[in-house]
């Protein structure tokens, strides 16, 4: 290898410290130096004995001196390096049209020593241009409004949706709790399926190995399993018909959801009662009903006892219908005084 100025080469011993360029030509005793490029004008030199060609990686922040400061671009690729001639390489700077060609002694490459100190980058104007400043400061911007809105769960910022606030806020209640048991009673149109997706994804995330399990209507299976995998990215999750509860099923499982579960109501038969068995042995449950139980308590308290049969008792119902008329007069009240 012919040795040239600025001619970037690694050392064996010191891999770890990235690209260096050659700084001096060999001694009589054989030796040359060789530095590493910190910041434009800031190096931290060695000395060796052999040094061997590198080729700089493609996205690698360089510097080029110029006479009223410094120019800070980025590596694009290299035409092909011939060992005894300098290289050269494509090199892109902000707002400039094209990739300018240039050899690679009329550059700095950063090497892996790490950032320099601010104030000394800036003694010496080699800062980068409002360029990246610009759209870094964007990108910030963007990040924190929707962290905000996802008050940190991790399952709606890194989904394939856009949550309506109150989506958002009705997951984040929900994830609030160590054990989940909720109806999610949206009306239709509202997203109850969405935020049953995001909370199911959330509890996947933060425990990979839970078992679940979802049961819907049979027309709606299809739709349930694209929802989850293309907004979700749930694919181990079985979506089954109500119409698969039976004695066979499972005794329980760690979350266990189900859309439309006003419609396992009525007569009791196999699948009811096995509805209501899993419903009451699963650690998490969510219930999902657009339909409207405005004086319907007798169903209302049939939903309420799959969540917690203890404190919803069936045979109750006249001190629920009491419990309730007590809460509407409060909400009755509440609304007089405002």
């Amino acid at each position: 290898m012919r040795l040239t100025i600025g001619l970037k080469v690694h050392v064996p011993d010191l891999e770890e410290l990235g690209i260096g360029e050659v700084a001096s030509l060999p001694g009589a005793d054989g030796t040359f130096e060789v530095r590493f490029c910190r910041s434009p004008a800031i190096f931290e030199t060695v000395r060796t004995t052999f040094a061997r060609r590198a080729r700089i990686p493609e996205q690698t922040r360089c510097f080029q001196p110029l006479a009223t400061g410094w120019r800070v671009g980025r590596v694009l690729k290299a035409r092909e390096i011939d060992t005894n001639q300098v290289a050269k390489y494509f090199v892109a700077f902000p707002n400039a049209r094209q990739a300018e060609e240039l050899a690679e002694t009329d550059f700095h490459a950063r090497s892996l020593l790490g950032a320099a100190d601010p104030a000394e980058t800036l003694t010496y104007l080699a800062q980068e241009t409002p360029f990246f400043f610009e759209r870094r400061i964007a990108w910030v911007e963007t990040h924190d409004i929707h962290a905000h809105a996802h008050r940190g769960v991790q399952s709606l910022s890194s989904a394939a949706i856009h949550l309506l606030p109150h989506q958002a806020e009705a997951v984040r209640r929900v994830l609030q709790d160590p054990c989940v048991r909720y109806l999610l009673a949206d009306e239709v149109g509202l997203g109850k399926t969405i935020e049953a997706g995001a909370i199911l994804r959330q509890l996947l995330r933060d425990c990979p190995s839970l078992k679940c399990s979802v049961f819907v209507p049979k027309i709606l299976v299809e739709q349930w399993k694209d929802e989850l995998e293309s907004r979700f990215g749930v694919t181990n999750v079985p979506v089954l018909p109500h119409s698969d509860l039976s004695a066979s099923t499972p005794s329980s499982v760690d979350l266990l959801v189900v859309d439309e579960a006003h419609r396992l109501f009525g007569e009791e038969s196999e699948i009811v009662t096995a509805f209501r068995s899993l419903c009451h042995a699963s650690k998490h449950l969510l219930l999902l009903s657009a339909t409207p139980l405005l004086h319907q308590e007798r169903d209302l308290l049939g939903l309420l006892n799959l969540l917690d049969p203890e404190r919803y008792r069936l045979h109750d119902l006249d001190a629920f219908r009491t419990r309730l008329e007590r809460r509407a007069a409060v909400g009755r009240s509440l609304l007089a005084g405002r």
